[in-house]
């Protein structure tokens, strides 16, 4: 799948992402760890593409009920949980300063990606929150990506792995993963993974943020070892009586229902 990587003079991380607190977190997070990190920042989907592919998906009364949700309920939900989730943070000792000067592409399948990865050399790539690496990308990497996943896979896939298990009644299934990358969407072997707790002072808005806290040190203790040329040992996956489903975001209806049927904010 990939040539061990060896650290050495100038052995660096390239971080692939798009701009974020969390992304600038994890940067200066890697940065405190390993002397060599890059971030390359892609450009966010469009609205009105990211309305269209998911109406391709779901549907356009689906896709519409995300919308409505994204746009009319998570701003709200944010603005209430601000004390919460800089609780979490501080817990987590995150620095969330703006990154100085990120390499910027339109997307992480971009010719000029692998064009920067050849000039930098990693000797391991993190990637967190972007598109979906094409084959073809994936192809010409010939290092280990790995990201940090909300959710607990193979069963939670997609995004708000912790919404959805609280939702289906599976708190014991609220967690974060680290795994490799394969050509599937959250597919790929998993390296280590951390379940946590959900308070009542918690939302939708703080799932995000609670699942980043506990998957950051799974992650940093990949990529030292990866760096040190350790392979990492297969994982044993949490495991239960669950399909693998992929996940996406509620809509309005839903997440009112969820609500107040089963208390899930």
């Amino acid at each position: 799948m990939f040539d061990e990587p060896r650290r050495q003079l100038g052995a660096c991380v390239v971080l692939l992402a798009q701009d974020g607190e969390l992304t600038n977190a994890l940067y200066h997070a890697l940065s405190r760890e390993v002397p060599n990190v890059h971030a390359i920042l892609e450009d966010r989907i469009g609205r009105v593409e990211l309305l269209r592919g998911r109406a391709r998906r779901f549907g356009w009364r689906v896709a519409a009920g995300q919308a409505a949700f994204t746009v009319g309920i998570v701003p709200v939900l944010r603005l209430t949980s601000r004390a919460r989730i800089a609780e979490i943070h501080q817990a987590a000792d995150l620095k969330k300063d703006a990154l100085g000067n990120p390499i910027r592409v339109p997307s992480v399948n971009h010719e000029q990606v692998i064009e920067w990865l050849d000039k930098l050399a990693p000797v391991v790539i993190v990637i967190f929150g972007t598109r979906i690496l094409s084959r073809k990308t994936l192809s010409a990497i010939k290092v280990p990506v790995l990201n940090l996943h909300a959710g607990i896979t193979p069963l939670y896939r997609g995004v708000h792995g912790a919404y959805w298990a609280l939702v289906e009644g599976r708190p014991d299934l609220v967690g974060s993963t680290v795994h490799f990358v394969d050509e599937g969407i959250d597919t790929g072997r998993v390296v280590s993974q951390a379940k946590f707790d959900i308070s009542h002072d918690d939302n939708f808005a703080t799932y995000p943020h609670l699942h980043f806290a506990a998957g950051l040190p799974l992650l940093l203790d990949a990529v030292h070892s990866l760096m040190d040329n350790d392979p990492l040992k297969p994982a044993t996956a949490v495991t239960a009586d669950h399909p693998s489903i992929l996940r996406s975001h509620p809509t309005v209806a839903s997440y009112i229902s969820a609500r107040f049927r089963l208390g899930v904010s």
